[in-house]
């Protein structure tokens, strides 16, 4: 499990994978987007967040997670979902966890 220290901004790297093969590169879809939710409660902390894309690597998300913000807590799990729009199809894919820890 990837762990995010309080306080800081830092890139969580998700390697996605089609197994329908419809989609080859994140640059081909629309609303490429991440969520993030409290593992205990499912309360949302980030929503509706833009995914960085970085060609090199096309079905790699990059989601920026700012633990400086309030739902954040030192210690706790955390659920990242990533959405997408690709033809007439709307995926949720997810969860991927991480832990938010002091130093």
């Amino acid at each position: 499990m990837e762990v995010i220290k309080k306080g800081s901004i830092e890139p969580l790297l998700v390697v996605l994978r089609d197994r329908l093969e419809n989609v080859a590169t994140l640059a081909s879809v629309t609303t490429l987007q991440f969520d993030t939710k409290k593992k205990s409660d499912n309360s949302p902390i980030q929503s509706n967040v833009p995914v960085i894309l970085d060609t090199d690597f096309p079905m790699t998300a990059s989601c920026s997670i700012n633990t400086t913000l309030a739902g954040y807590v030192s210690g706790e799990e955390y659920k990242l979902y990533i959405k997408y729009t690709s033809g007439g199809e709307s995926p949720v894919l997810g969860p991927q966890f991480f832990r938010v820890e002091d130093d």
